[in-house]
């Protein structure tokens, strides 16, 4: 209960945001604090990010928000998500995808994470948890998709166009018994950081 009153503030105030700039009715989607924070960091350490041959000096919270920071300039400097995402290495496009997974799990769960992100991150999920090597992370992903039959790569069903969307999509599976298992988990932000270690050089 104290989940859905946070989420339901959350929207409200996120509808209310695109309600002041968004006339043409197309789909509204969930902002997170996580994600707005990332992009005002972002801009506010333009000059500020170190440049990738001083990455392996950082400590381990420092490099995750560095390597963060940088995906995140490099998907905006493409016209497209999808597109920023062809232009990235392997290694780059398996920690965008999963620090994305990782920030929408932490911020509102897996609900908010179908209606707050591309079919193309959702499908890449799987594999990249595979390439990780979170075999729990990927096991309970897969097991939650095949159970309720959810195709990955399709998800219309999930654009929200107002708050009772939101509840509406929060109720037809069984969303919390997923985000319960996902927190019990160790946190992905380890294995990131190490997978970041190995393959400093393709960031």
């Amino acid at each position: 209960m104290k989940k859905h009153w946070f989420l339901l503030l959350l929207l409200t105030l996120s509808l209310f945001m695109a309600s002041c700039g968004n006339h043409n009715g197309t789909p509204t989607t969930i902002l997170s604090e996580s994600k707005a924070a990332s992009t005002e960091a972002s801009v506010g350490a333009e000059n500020t990010i170190p440049a990738p041959s001083n990455l392996a000096s950082l400590s381990d919270y420092d490099l995750f928000e560095t390597v963060h920071l940088q995906l995140w300039d490099m998907v905006y400097s493409y016209p497209s998500e999808s597109a920023a995402m062809e232009a990235m290495t392997q290694a780059q496009r398996v920690f965008y995808v999963l620090s994305m997974y990782d920030m929408e799990m932490q911020n509102g769960g897996l609900c908010q994470f179908f209606t707050n992100t591309s079919s193309t991150l959702v499908a890449d999920v799987e594999h990249c948890l595979e390439i990780l090597g979170a075999d729990a992370h990927r096991d309970l992903f897969v097991d939650f998709m095949e159970t309720n039959r959810i195709d990955s790569s399709v998800l219309e069903s999930f654009v929200i166009y107002d708050v009772d969307d939101y509840i509406e999509h929060t109720e037809r599976y069984d969303f919390d018994s997923f985000d319960m298992a996902y927190y019990d988990l160790p946190p992905l932000f380890g294995n990131l950081v190490e997978y970041v270690r190995r393959h400093i050089d393709e960031f």
